[in-house]
């Protein structure tokens, strides 16, 4: 840094996104070390460890009137707002380096008179984000089942 000085981060957007990028990274994983603790799970009592099935054909018995969830935790204010920003911040920077990763496909093609393949990263992006898509949509379906 010293033999290129600061302005290396300010002549070019892809430069200075790259440093907004580390930067980011470096937070959202300190912010997942630090995180707000979660709420525990409710103590299973033995009248509970009695009604958990022996194997997976067998389903537990339920007692009238009592919910599944009766006797959680909710989670507090600081860890809501923390799985609500950790995964804003998250998305924020995949979309972030997406946009550096074809950036800098064309500062490179542009320096060494290469064609740019800039739509080819996009198709691929494409085809993972419509892979997810399709394996999240199974698993909606099959969860219903």
């Amino acid at each position: 840094l010293n033999d290129i000085g600061a302005e290396h981060f300010t002549t070019l957007t892809h430069h200075t996104l790259g440093l907004v990028i580390f930067v980011l990274a470096f937070v959202q994983s300190l912010s997942g070390v630090f995180r707000p603790h979660s709420p525990h799970p409710p103590i299973e009592s033995a009248a509970d460890e009695k009604q958990k099935p022996q194997s997976d054909e067998e389903e537990p018995t339920k007692q009238p009137g009592v919910s599944e969830k009766q006797g959680t935790e909710k989670k507090s204010i600081a860890r809501v707002a923390f799985e609500i920003g950790h995964r804003v911040m998250g998305v924020a920077l995949l979309g972030m380096s997406w946009w550096q990763i074809q950036n800098g496909w064309g500062l490179f093609a542009g320096r060494f008179g290469e064609d740019s393949i800039e739509s080819v990263w996009w198709g691929i992006i494409g085809g993972i984000c419509g892979l997810i898509g399709l394996i999240y949509a199974y698993q909606m379906f099959n969860k219903n089942k």
